[in-house]
């Protein structure tokens, strides 16, 4: 039992040092740390040896020996001034430890791969930077410098004591092994509810991350009394592991007291009987109580530092494991100069689930400069495709390629600035519309070239008509702005990017018909030299694609032109027969519907 603390304890101290390592410091202000940790421990040290001088020399000659007692106020002073600012500098080291870990945290955040956020609530990396980072620091900035010079004063305090008097030392360790006896089984238990109280605290950030970001949702289906109840077990359980840790701390704080006490008692009993035998003198023993304070104060920090080094090292733990997550991976071995080309795929393999593949060699071409659409039900792949292009996700097996090279060959940011997205979602995030517009541009845009492409995307007049213009906020996720606002706001961002391959995840589809009349000749004009790839919900959109590709379980089961799909495809027909009764209850335009289903 005994070793098995030992070596917990041991590896929660790595986990924490390790931490501490990445936060990086610096190692000038934890040299100066600790050597006025080392001149406040020996203040403490000296106070309670030049106490017995003093009281025995009074006692021996009838009068109080003055040098000694401005020796031993120099000796006070020195050791809390050197306390004093040694505060300060833990508290600086804390607080660069806080910046520079939470820092790492979110450079390692945003690098790692799609399919991890997939598998992980959006609030989790946000609770690793935020909550157990606060964990970390109260452990360090509190606990961490009083641990490591109580613990400096306790070992050398032992070691006078057993010069002073070796029987009276011997007493006190048998009754400090009996409180330890005692307390570090209960200690150990605070390990693994610290852990529990975090991961329910990250539950629970989540769970209200996500509510408040679909809370239009909530309140359009009058779901606030449901997610209060929903709420309420986490709440519970929260309360309940709390109750827990204080139930605890209710055991060890009398224990603790206790402990002093008597230890106290059996000192002052013991050691007055050696003084009344003349074994020792009267300074002795004072001294050897003021001693045993330097003992007991820095027990007592060590209770509350090893009950927040439990929560700090689940927190470390946590936190660890964000740092060592696998990053996206670029394969490329140097520069390697971009040539738009066609765009293959070849013998694709791809699963999101073990043994359940979607795509199975799956082969494709996108043809340079070409509009190629992807149709088909919802599941079908359109979105996945994207993703694979993007390389978002990695394949199984096989090959994408552009032109002779593999993608994989190009670096991850080299790759991405040559493909532009513009999605059905119309992602937004929280700031201006300029910053919406120039996301991820690399360098200034100069104005004229910014109002160009805004009067492409038919935002000239919207832009005109809102306070702040460009500077416009558009709320969190763009709830500020309309769908179409923000579908033309993702078209000028893509314009702007200026890339030769274009997604469009049905890019037209939160506009009325007027707007997307009108933007579709800037759409058409975006499309020149450039492959461009649709994802179609609308089949009106992909009427005069240069190649159609007609997905179905993750196949391609058909291809070519409309004309050519209307005659040789009974799927794609079934397709377009479903959006012309769309088309006619929406009474679209006759002639937009004569087109869809005239060969």
């Amino acid at each position: 039992m005994r070793f098995y603390v030992t070596v917990n304890l041991m590896d929660k101290f790595k986990r924490l040092l390790k931490i501490i390592n990445y936060a990086n410091p610096g190692k000038g202000l934890l040299t100066a740390i600790g050597l006025l940790s080392v001149l406040g421990a020996t203040s403490s040290l000296l106070f309670p040896v030049m106490t017995q001088k003093l009281i025995d020399l009074a006692s021996n000659s009838g009068q109080l020996p003055t040098e000694w007692i401005g020796i031993l106020i120099a000796v006070l002073l020195g050791g809390s001034v050197a306390s004093g600012y040694n505060f300060f500098l833990v508290g600086k080291v804390g607080n660069r430890m806080l910046v520079n870990i939470r820092a790492k945290i979110l450079a390692k955040a945003i690098y790692l791969p799609v399919p991890y956020f997939d598998n992980t609530p959006s609030a989790e990396p946000a609770s690793r930077a935020v909550n157990d980072t606060e964990i970390i620091n109260g452990v360090v900035s509190q606990h961490f410098e009083p641990f490591i010079s109580g613990l400096i004063t306790l070992v050398a305090s032992l070691v006078i004591l057993w010069i002073l008097d070796w029987q009276l030392t011997a007493v006190l360790f048998a009754t400090l092994m009996i409180a330890f006896l005692i307390t570090v089984p209960i200690a150990a238990k605070l390990t693994q509810l610290s852990k529990s109280v975090q991961k329910e605290e990250a539950n629970f950030l989540s769970f209200i991350t996500e509510r408040f970001a679909q809370i239009r949702l909530i309140k359009a289906y009058n779901a606030e009394q449901e997610t209060l109840a929903k709420s309420q077990q986490t709440l519970t359980n929260l309360y309940d592991l709390g109750l827990k840790e204080v139930r605890i701390g209710a055991i060890m704080a009398p224990i603790a007291g206790m402990t002093i006490i008597s230890t106290l008692i059996i000192i002052l009993v013991f050691g007055a009987t050696r003084v009344s035998q003349g074994e020792i003198t009267i300074g002795t023993l004072i001294a050897f109580i003021l001693y045993l304070f330097n003992i007991v104060f820095p027990l007592i920090q060590f209770t509350y530092f090893f009950a927040e080094l439990n929560k700090a090292a689940g927190a470390a733990e946590r936190v660890e494991e964000l740092l060592e997550e696998t990053s996206e991976q670029s394969t490329n071995k140097g520069e390697l100069c971009f040539k738009p080309g066609d765009i293959t795929l070849q013998n694709v393999h791809f699963n999101f689930e073990p043994k359940v593949p979607l795509f199975k060699r799956l082969n494709m071409v996108f043809p340079k400069n070409k509009k190629i659409a992807l149709v088909g039900a919802s599941g079908a792949g359109k979105s996945t495709i994207f993703n694979l292009l993007l390389r978002f996700y990695q394949p199984g097996s096989g090959n994408i390629k552009i032109g002779d090279h593999s993608i994989f060959e190009f670096s991850l940011e080299d790759w991405r600035k040559h493909v532009a997205l513009i999605a059905q979602d119309t992602p937004l995030l929280s700031g201006s519309i300029k910053d919406n517009l120039t996301l991820g541009l690399r360098q200034e845009i100069s104005q004229r070239d910014l109002e160009k492409v805004i009067d492409a995307a038919e935002l000239t007049e919207f832009i005109k008509t809102i306070p702040n213009g460009l500077e416009a906020p558009v709320g969190e996720k763009g709830v500020k702005l309309s769908g179409g606002q923000k579908q033309r706001i993702a078209i000028a961002r893509a314009m702007l990017q200026d890339s030769p391959v274009l997604l469009c995840d049905e890019a037209t589809s939160n506009l009325d018909a007027t707007t997307e009349h009108k933007l579709q000749q800037a759409m058409n004009n975006l499309a020149v030299n450039r492959t461009t790839i649709v994802s179609a919900h609308r089949l009106s959109t992909v009427i005069d694609a240069d190649l159609i590709y007609v997905l179905k379980g993750g196949n391609v089961i058909a291809e070519g032109t409309h004309e050519g799909l209307m005659k040789n495809s009974d799927y794609y027909q079934e397709l377009v027969k479903h959006q012309f009764s769309a088309l006619k209850t929406n009474n679209e335009n006759p002639q937009q519907l004569e087109a869809l289903v005239t060969p």
